[in-house]
């Protein structure tokens, strides 16, 4: 038979591994294959393959794992995913109710047992009663051994797969996305004593930098309160530390971003004072006073947050004060009040009040410049980093609610780089959302097909400085779509046909339209008049018909790369100032993602397609439109989305489970966040546009209270929903419940993103007809 073969040559490796290098090599290797087959095959079962295959091959393979790194590395890899697979199926089998059932049944069993044994029988129903004990002790019995067995399974899978990831993880960086899962199982186990040693043991062990992507996760999670019976405080605080200390400038913002969570009312009130020394700033955010009136949990974290610093500050007093004091600085430009210049002109320069700590900041030869794309340096060396000099005096209004400020700051290579400084605007979830955009980019390069047609999502940084504050990097020479089609007098819509009616006409065609059908019979009669003019971007910028292909062909495979993950991670709010096209390479870019994970469903007028492909976009593709490039390049994201689904759905677990990540649209940001959409300002919702965002927190107290308690409530649950619809699509399980294939799949989103009803019902600050 098939097995018989692989049987008898792992036999003869068996035979030939003491003489012969590449024989002791394989060998494992063949261990592992051959025991993941009989596993498939169910011809013995998996605990037996873990015993006498999958361990064996691993304690083979670490006697050499010198010599073969790169094959050690795969055999660790096969036998955590092996023992992974295993534990969830368990777990899937019993869910933590059924286990408690089975608990719950057994006790009742016992305390019935020792009710029998305790009252006086009559010799009548003597017999009867012997009978039922002894059939009620063997169930007893039965259930006892059947839940220690699942248990002791359980638990063996576990830390199988615990111990091997680790393994697998030290051997190499080919599987580094696998910290995701790693760190899941142990948040999903933190009572386990023998879970709790394992990873208090190895993982600050392991190379810090491969657990930068999960920085704001475990900071998320630090406590003044230890958890009882667990070193995982400990834990989380000494992995913190030592990313701090070896990979500052990607670290520490996140941690003075948690320490400064609640300050941005006692910043904006203090902004004329003088900066304090280092020891007293210290002292007074140790026992700050911002924190008064807020919730318990919150003030717990900031409290472990602000003890992390203090001791980071003994061991790096020069780099950590640096920080500090451009956080403050940030903060407390972010909150100046710049309501009396709301009516100045469009990109003049404001001066920054002489007072503000950011115009004494000079020559911080410690502090990498913060919007920099820095790579991580294994050595930990950061040689070389280009630093802030100094901020020029001024800075600029682009519009929003919230009126953020762009200011610009001077490198130490002489080179000015201009940053977005946003306050009352929560930036949080947007720092997360690009991180899942980087995870993907990995990907598109690592896979053949889509880094041939360089595929890849146009990524920014943002930087959180607290709970309502942070920076954003300028996306330099971009332009909201909507400022290039229909803002003004000036744009294209006006310049190509001025004779159409203008968009603010169609809006209130559409607005008054209270039915589907009269809205669909609006819509309709737009689009006849209102016609595409995308094309023209490309024409006006790109003359030489070689760029203007180059470009088209940029514009659309970005435009279809960012279309797919986009749906796949529930991307919503795309309304035409949330999408920037660059004018050098014509590459989209999307801002402003504070409507992920399917919430763009629950806002007042629910959102009825799955992205942004409306005619003006698709005029922009040229002559074959969503046909040709735009489908291909769709077929291969989704392609590359689904083969990578496992680690997909890790990492966005890990996401939504995290107890400081709000993703959920509350009723007050709903409502406000399509009463905003749609507003015409300059960089488009880079600068504003989120609804919550942007509203006082006194305003919102009152109003959100009972939906934040029942937010938390329910968080789980809807996190367990987000779960299993992002599963659906990667499956291609779409409305009708049949998986599609990747075309099949893709050409119904082409056809539900380009349907005239589903267009004509989105919300009419959308501007569908652009």
């Amino acid at each position: 038979t098939a097995l018989q073969m692989p049987r008898q040559l792992t036999d003869q490796l068996d035979k030939h591994q003491s003489a012969s290098e590449s024989a002791a090599v394989l060998y494992p290797q063949m261990l592992c294959q051959y025991g993941q087959w009989l596993a498939d095959t169910h011809n013995i079962s998996p605990t037996a393959v873990m015993r006498d295959y999958m361990e064996r091959a691993v304690n083979l393979m670490s006697c050499i794992s010198d010599k073969a790194p790169k094959a050690a590395m795969e055999a660790f890899f096969a036998v955590a995913r092996f023992a992974d697979k295993q534990y969830s199926q368990l777990v899937q089998q019993m869910s933590s109710t059924e286990e408690e059932d089975k608990e719950e049944a057994i006790r009742k069993n016992k305390a019935e047992l020792e009710h029998l044994s305790s009252v006086n029988v009559q010799r009548e129903s003597a017999v009867e009663v012997k009978r039922y004990v002894r059939l009620l002790k063997q169930v007893k019995d039965c259930d006892s051994d059947s839940l220690h067995r699942f248990r002791e399974a359980r638990g063996h899978f576990l830390m199988s797969s615990l111990r091997n990831y680790i393994r697998c993880l030290q051997a190499g960086d080919v599987y580094d996305l696998r910290i995701f899962r790693l760190i899941s199982l142990w948040f999903d186990n933190l009572t386990d004593k023998e879970v709790d040693n394992l990873m208090a043991t190895e993982l600050p062990r392991l190379q810090s930098r491969k657990l930068l992507p999960l920085l704001y996760q475990l900071a998320a999670r630090i406590s003044c309160q230890p958890l009882a019976g667990t070193h995982f405080q400990e834990t989380v605080a000494q992995i913190i530390e030592k990313l701090c200390l070896e990979h500052p400038h990607h670290s520490l913002y996140v941690i003075l971003a948690l320490r400064n969570a609640n300050e941005g009312n006692s910043t904006a009130k203090s902004s004329e004072s003088a900066t304090p020394p280092p020891a007293k700033r210290m002292k007074r955010q140790a026992s700050s006073p911002s924190l008064t009136g807020k919730d318990d949990i919150n003030a717990d974290k900031v409290k472990a947050a602000q003890r992390i610093v203090q001791r980071l500050s003994e061991q790096k007093p020069q780099l950590i004060d640096s920080m500090c004091r451009l956080c403050e600085a940030y903060n407390e430009l972010a909150y100046y009040n710049v309501q009396h210049l709301k009516g100045s002109k469009k990109g003049a320069n404001h001066p920054t009040p002489a007072t503000f700590k950011i115009t004494k900041l000079s020559q911080m030869s410690c502090v990498a410049v913060t919007a920099d794309n820095i790579d991580v340096d294994p050595s930990c060396e950061y040689n070389g980093l280009v630093t802030i000099d100094r901020f020029e005096s001024h800075f600029n209004l682009v519009g929003g609610i919230n009126m953020p400020k762009k200011i610009v700051c001077l490198g130490s290579d002489g080179v000015k780089r201009q940053l977005l400084v946003k306050g009352k605007d929560d930036l949080r979830q947007d720092a997360v959302m690009q991180q899942v955009f980087e995870m993907v980019n990995q990907w598109l390069k690592r896979d053949p097909t889509t880094k041939r047609r360089q595929l890849r999502i146009r990524t920014y940084k943002v930087i959180p400085l607290s709970q309502q504050s942070g920076v954003v990097q300028w996306c330099v020479d971009t332009m909201p779509i909507g400022e290039y089609l229909v803002a003004g007098e000036q744009s294209a819509h006006r310049r190509y046909h001025p004779t159409a009616p203008s968009s603010v006409r169609c809006r209130e065609l559409i607005m008054n339209a209270k039915t589907h059908e009269a809205k669909l019979k609006s819509y309709m009669e737009i689009t006849k008049a209102f016609v595409p003019v995308f094309r023209y971007f490309f024409l006006e910028r790109f003359p030489d018909p070689a760029q203007w292909f180059e470009h088209i062909l940029v514009y659309t495979r970005s435009a279809a790369t960012a279309s797919i993950v986009g749906y796949i991670m529930g991307l919503g709010d795309r309304h035409c100032q949330n999408i920037l096209i660059d004018q050098r390479t014509a590459e989209v870019i999307h801002i402003d993602l504070g409507v992920a994970f399917e919430q763009g469903k629950a806002l007042p007028t629910p959102e009825t397609i799955p992205f942004r492909l409306t005619r003006d976009i698709v005029d922009g593709m040229g002559l074959s439109g969503t046909e040709g490039v735009f489908r291909r390049c769709c077929e291969a994201t989704l392609q590359l989305m689904k083969t990578s689904c496992e680690e997909l759905l890790t990492i966005v677990q890990v996401l939504l489970y995290d107890p400081l990540y709000q993703w959920t649209v509350s009723p007050v940001k709903a409502r406000k966040l399509q009463n905003d959409a749609g507003l015409s300002t300059p960089q488009g919702t880079q600068a504003s546009g989120n609804g919550q965002r942007g509203e006082p927190a006194a305003h919102l107290s009152a109003a959100n209270n009972s939906a934040r308690s029942m937010e938390l409530s329910s968080s789980r649950t809807m996190a367990e929903h987000v779960l299993k619809r992002m599963q659906q699509k990667l499956q291609g399980v779409e409305e009708e419940g049949v998986a599609l294939s990747v075309s099949g799949q893709v050409a119904h989103l082409i056809q539900e993103a380009t349907n005239e009803s589903n267009l004509s019902r989105v919300y009419h600050g959308w501007q569908p007809w652009v």
